[in-house]
């Protein structure tokens, strides 16, 4: 997914990036659903995260929709900036 200006996957300031969801967990229990993902984030600059986002959702007239989402990145800022080999290449 690329995200655009103006568009549903432009929000949050994240026109341009690349988003690769990668592998994604859910489970539901009646009406309440999570999820977790570890996708990764490519910047119209080419450096590229891998972030941990965990989602819960419920049920409504038939349709799942988000109430909670989280992101973070698994390491300290300071640890993570000291380490640039962490971070993905972007794809060719």
């Amino acid at each position: 997914m690329v995200c655009r200006p103006g568009g549903g996957s432009g929000a949050y300031g994240l026109e341009g990036f690349q988003i690769e969801a990668g592998p994604i967990d859910s489970w539901e229990n009646g009406e309440t659903g999570w999820a977790v993902c570890r996708p990764l984030f490519t910047a119209p600059v080419g450096v590229s995260l891998r972030l941990r986002l965990s989602a819960v959702l419920v049920r409504e007239d038939g349709a799942w929709k988000l109430i909670h989402l989280h992101g973070s990145y698994p390491v300290p800022d300071e640890v993570a900036v000291g380490h640039p080999e962490w971070w993905e290449a972007p794809a060719a």
